[in-house]
């Protein structure tokens, strides 16, 4: 659900965030997105292709809270998960920045063509 006038996503979308399955990272993010104010502007939330640590395709998530309330809730239910946080979380910078990368399902990853 979209944040409320004030900015603030419901409880209960705070606890599904926080209790998504494990096995649907992209989903989870998909919704965390849709609770995150001003997600659909530039900058407060974007996502890129990426390589993770291990040579995978993945992609690149990068929040910026900028200090807002609502945004830091979604980020402490993402956090509650720590088997998602310790495998997706990337870096947090000053000002609210949080970066996670998340790998590709092998269906969801760009088929690779071999050299001839």
């Amino acid at each position: 659900m979209p944040p409320d006038a004030d900015g603030y996503p419901g409880d209960a979308d705070l606890r599904r965030i926080a209790s998504w399955s494990n096995d649907e990272p992209h989903e989870r993010m998909a919704y965390a997105r849709s609770c995150w104010q001003y997600g659909d502007m530039d900058g407060w939330w974007t996502e890129e292709q990426a390589v993770d640590d291990m040579g995978h395709s993945a992609v690149r998530y990068r929040l910026a809270t900028a200090g807002r309330k609502g945004n830091e809730s979604v980020i402490s239910a993402l956090r509650v998960d720590r088997i998602f946080w310790m495998m997706h979380w990337q870096s947090s910078h000053r000002g609210g920045l949080y970066v996670f990368v998340i790998k590709l399902a092998v269906a969801e990853a760009p088929e690779v063509q071999d050299e001839p």
